[in-house]
């Protein structure tokens, strides 16, 4: 399955992007998702040292693709504290979009970020995601809109 609610990690604690999206790449291996966590998170930054992936907004889309991902997620970070991410609108972040596929699904993976990336253009789906204060109240947004 893409996405589900146990996709979806409130009150983060992490203070850096690594710490972030390790979190989540922890998350996704405690469900089966990934086999080797390192992998996954060199992965994602090896992707994040070519370009940033801060799409702005307090927003950042990172993603990886390699062998330890069995099948192609969506996860969704949401940090209580504010990450410097290199943004394209230079300020920080406090949601991120994990998006972890294998290293064969490279049309997936260009297709999640594509549907993605349209909703987060829209100013109401991006202030609906950052006030949602539960995890059931986060997925009831994002299932209206991506699933």
């Amino acid at each position: 399955m893409l996405f589900a609610e146990n996709h979806i990690l409130m009150n983060l604690t992490a203070t850096t992007q690594e710490e972030l999206i390790r979190q989540m790449v922890q998350q996704a291996a405690n469900l089966g998702k990934v086999t080797h966590v390192n992998e996954v998170v060199e992965s994602v930054l090896k992707r994040e040292a070519m370009s940033s992936t801060g799409f702005g907004k307090g927003i950042a889309i990172p993603h990886g693709q390699t062998d330890a991902v069995l099948e192609p997620t969506l996860w969704v970070g949401k940090t209580n504290n504010q990450i410097e991410w290199n943004a394209l609108d230079a300020k920080p972040v406090q949601i991120a979009f994990l998006i972890l596929v294998p290293a064969t699904a490279q049309s997936e993976h260009l297709n999640i970020l594509a549907q993605l990336a349209r909703r987060l253009m829209h100013d109401e789906f991006v202030e609906s995601i950052h006030g949602a204060t539960s995890t059931k109240e986060l997925m009831n947004i994002l299932a209206q809109e991506l699933v």
